[in-house]
């Protein structure tokens, strides 16, 4: 099994509602230079994220947080890969309308770390 895997800390910067929708099947995806896209994280190794653990993170006020996400790929093989895009999608409210702006993180694998 061929994957990549992220890890990102997150930070709140409005308040949650519960009126708000954000999860790990739907608002996370990730692109590479192959052409493949990846829908969601492979769900068995990777952190959950929805709204009730960002909730939790606002009413206890526990600042940023670490998470995982995992995607399996199906298409390409890691060695193959020399960017990826990690897509993160904005929570939306309950009319669907976006409460913010959609993230895209790079990442270039051909770079050297020295």
């Amino acid at each position: 099994m061929e994957i990549i895997n992220f890890q990102v800390r997150f930070e709140l910067n409005k308040e949650v509602d519960d009126d708000s929708t954000f999860n790990n099947e739907e608002n996370i995806h990730l692109s590479t230079d192959t052409g493949e896209v990846i829908q969601q994280p492979f769900q068995f190794l990777s952190s959950v994220v929805n709204m009730s653990i960002l909730k939790n993170t606002q009413e206890y006020n526990n600042g940023s947080y670490l998470r995982q996400f995992t995607f399996r790929l199906k298409e390409s093989t890691a060695q193959d890969i020399k960017k990826a895009t990690l897509i993160i999608d904005s929570p939306v409210d309950g009319s669907g309308e976006p409460l913010g702006e959609h993230l895209e993180i790079e990442v270039d694998f051909s770079k050297s770390n020295n």
